[in-house]
């Protein structure tokens, strides 16, 4: 019984380190732009422009600060367009500046 119960148990470690080497493999590099955010009053208002930035195609994540009025974006594969994301959020109803974008190398 013994036995058998180390060999599921090594098929399964085998299987699980398997499975995280080809799910790792392909992974394109995210990358983050980071923005200032204009006329935020509120929570309400976080959940707007975060709404209003994952609507834009190629966005992953969006991620609002409204402590700090800033915001960031994710993405990995296609690069959402810088107009597109500030059109986005001026639709919404407040105002956006591109301030950088980072790349995991770039950190």
């Amino acid at each position: 019984m013994k036995m058998k119960t180390a060999i599921l148990i090594g098929a399964s470690v085998f299987m699980a380190v398997a499975c995280l080497i080809s799910c790792s493999e392909g992974k394109t590099e995210e990358t983050v732009i980071d923005f200032k955010i204009e006329g935020m009053t509120c929570n309400h208002c976080v959940e707007n422009v975060t709404k209003a930035l994952q609507t834009v195609e190629g966005v992953d994540t969006a991620v609002v600060y409204f402590e700090t009025d800033s915001a960031v974006v994710h993405y990995k594969d296609k690069k959402p367009s810088e107009e597109a994301l500030i059109k986005a959020v001026e639709k919404a109803g407040y105002g956006a500046e591109i301030v950088s974008e980072l790349t995991p190398r770039d950190k």
